[in-house]
């Protein structure tokens, strides 16, 4: 923690809001910073790449981070599903 904030925390309240709320102008907002966000992410994953590439490194901790930068991003290429499950449903109708 830095400042009684984590750095989740800052980011989110350096970027806003990126959840849509079905209310034009607020989303418009909404949309502007969830570019941002994908932006950061984007690079950060880029920088996990970075790491993840030396898993095999016959260098103790560089391969320690090497596996862990892997492990995580292969965790994350199954996390759409899951997200998918948990999408609130803005807008939608029951079928009937």
């Amino acid at each position: 923690m830095r400042n009684g904030m984590t750095v989740y925390e800052i980011v989110k309240k350096l970027v806003g809001e990126i959840r849509p709320v079905g209310e034009t102008n607020e989303d418009n907002r909404r949309y502007a910073n969830l570019d941002e966000m994908i932006t950061l992410v984007d690079k950060l994953l880029y920088d996990l790449g970075l790491v993840a590439v030396h898993k095999d490194s016959h260098m103790f901790s560089v391969k320690d981070a090497g596996q862990r930068a892997a492990k995580f991003l292969k965790d994350i290429s199954g996390a759409m599903p899951e997200a998918e499950e948990e999408k609130e449903g803005i807008n939608e109708t029951p079928e009937g």
